[in-house]
Order: C-alpha cells, then sequence, then structure tokens
C-alpha cells in the first residue's frame, strides 16, 4: 500500500469495506520509508482502520511479502485491493505470479487465480496523499488533520505533520 509518507484516512474508507466484504485473510504490505518507523505506520492505520483481522507486514519487495504471505496460507485466488493510482503495481504482481516471476516464490504460483479490485475510482470523499502532503507543506493543520483522522491528538497530529512537512518542503 502506498503511504509516502503517511497514510490518509480515504484509505480506509476506500479499502476496507472491500476487505471485509471478502472475507478470509487480509494482508497489507506498508511501503518502508525514512519519515516514520514500521512500527510507528502500524499503530497510525490500525488507528485508522480499527480491524483487528488485517495483518500489516512491511517489505520493500513484493516478492518476499507474497513469500511471508504464501507461508501462512495456501490459496486458489487471491484478491489484490488497490486504489486507482496503483493499477500498474497490482497488473505487475498478477503478471508475475502467473508467469512465476518472484524468485522469492519457490513454488509454482501460475495457476492461482488473481483478481485486482479497484474500489475508489471516483475517491467522492476527496483524501489524497497528494493533498495531505500538501496541507503539511503549507501549514495547514485543519486539512492535514481531516486526512489523518480524529483518532489521533493534537499533540500526535502535529508531530506527523511536521515531519511530513520536513520532508516535502525539504
Amino acid at each position: 500500500m502506498g503511504v509516502l509518507p503517511l497514510s490518509h484516512i480515504g484509505h480506509k474508507i476506500d479499502l476496507l469495506p472491500v476487505l471485509q466484504q471478502l472475507g478470509g485473510y487480509s494482508y497489507v504490505n506498508l511501503a518502508p520509508n525514512e519519515v516514520f518507523s514500521i512500527q510507528e505506520q502500524k499503530n497510525v492505520i490500525s488507528l485508522q482502520w480499527q480491524d483487528p483481522c488485517i495483518t500489516f507486514r512491511c517489505y520493500k519487495s513484493v516478492g518476499v511479502f507474497l513469500h511471508s504471505v504464501f507461508a501462512d496460507h495456501i490459496f486458489d485466488e487471491i484478491n489484490i485491493v488497490v486504489g486507482q493510482d496503483r493499477v500498474k503495481y497490482a497488473e505487475r504482481i498478477v503478471y508475475g505470479l502467473q508467469n512465476e516471476t518472484f524468485k522469492e516464490l519457490n513454488y509454482r504460483t501460475s495457476n492461482i487465480k488473481c483478481n485486482i479490485i479497484v474500489p475508489d475510482t471516483f475517491r467522492d470523499h476527496g483524501f489524497s496523499g497528494t493533498t495531505m502532503r500538501e496541507a503539511a507543506a503549507i501549514g495547514d493543520y485543519e486539512c492535514f488533520r481531516a486526512h489523518l483522522g480524529d483518532m489521533f491528538t493534537d499533540e500526535e497530529c502535529r508531530d506527523y505533520m511536521g515531519r511530513v512537512r520536513g520532508v516535502v518542503v525539504s
């Protein structure tokens, strides 16, 4: 999941209902970055999503992430749920599974049925990582806070905004 450098509440609005409706096992791979530790990212998104059934992991390589998922369970079918800005990424994952190009996977994956689900095509809610970063850059606390979510204290929100601002302004 692209959360550079931090998740916004739109991810919950777009992705969580679909994952809950699909049922089964849900894994989210968080992208590593220099601003927030893996634990901080997990804490933020766990507070935003408030769903204990989702397993969050963080690997730079999608092959290593898939290996960790397939080590837990054997799947006949997987659903890749992404925002509209990540469709090409999801297509590359499907290609890699169908053509068995992930060197980290030492078993057959070409027979796994892969579905790409894109729930946020229209983005009616107006939340985006771009807007969140822009708000941090210009010091628009209210906009940044709306994107982060009201489950965070003012102190946490100001800390996160300052750290995001430090990256986008530099």
